[in-house]
């Protein structure tokens, strides 16, 4: 992606661009910003409007609110915005030079749902190529139209959904990796775990764990629905959400290990 934006120069070969091509590309890492510099002037450096589809344009300011901004603190310093806030104003920013070509490399890594909601409607919307590098398959689901895919020493091209295209029975990529796996790395020797008293006492309610977090997140998710514009409600919120997400994660995972136990 780095080589397509013309960040990298190939090792062989050359890159040629088409007279009207304009690349946006939004990397993993923030640029540098002046922490002085107020999100309105940051913006409006770039362009002081954008063409939302033809013959409507919007405002730096109404982008501003569009990507969750409230008016009243258009005037802040990029130095008081938390690292999701700046990481948000830069993918406006991007935008805002109104590319033809948008590169986004894992784009919802730290974006929170109110954030990622908004990324994933303008890209519905986006009348140019999107390329995108992602682990996120519902992001994938949402966006994607074609996917290139690696894991067997080459590139493969597959047209549709990522769900159906790893649901697809006899799916040459997984296949491959499985063989790859089974010839290359040599199979551990197995021994057989113990369930420790510990162990067990974990295992009995772990479950009942799992289903008051999943309870936990289902009710804040809720809460997030009806707060409206209250956005100071709805960063708290998902704040929580993602702080239970990642107990939840942690719980699944330490159930799946303790299962493996239990069927051995």
């Amino acid at each position: 992606m780095k080589m397509l934006a013309g960040e990298l120069e190939p090792t062989t070969g050359k890159m040629e661009y088409g007279s009207t091509v304009k690349i946006a590309h939004f990397t993993q890492h923030l640029p540098e910003m002046d922490e002085s510099q107020r999100m309105i002037e940051y913006i409006q450096e770039t362009s002081s409007d954008f063409e939302a589809e033809k013959g409507v344009r919007l405002s730096a300011t109404q982008m501003l609110e569009r990507f969750l901004f409230p008016s009243n603190g258009h005037g802040t310093q990029i130095g008081k915005l938390s690292g999701g806030e700046r990481k948000r104003l830069y993918l406006l920013k991007l935008l805002m030079e109104q590319p033809n070509i948008l590169f986004l490399d894992e784009p919802t890594n730290d974006l929170d749902i109110q954030t990622l909601s908004v990324l994933e409607d303008f890209l519905e919307n986006f009348p140019g190529v999107v390329i995108t590098i992602s682990h996120d398959r519902f992001f994938l689901d949402r966006i994607a139209q074609k996917l290139w895919t690696t894991g067997t020493g080459k590139i493969e091209e597959y047209q549709g959904l990522y769900s159906e295209f790893i649901k697809e029975k006899n799916n040459p990529v997984a296949l491959a990796e499985q063989e790859l796996v089974e010839t290359v790395v040599p199979e551990p020797v197995k021994t057989k775990k113990k369930m420790s008293y510990k162990d067990q006492l974990e295992y009995d309610g772990i479950l009942g764990k799992i289903a008051e977090a999943e309870a936990k997140i289902e009710a804040r998710e809720e809460e997030m629905a009806l707060a409206g514009a209250d956005y100071d409600k709805l960063q708290k919120l998902t704040e929580e959400v993602n702080t239970l997400t990642a107990e939840y994660d942690a719980l699944i995972e330490r159930w799946t290990y303790l299962q493996e136990i239990a069927e051995a």
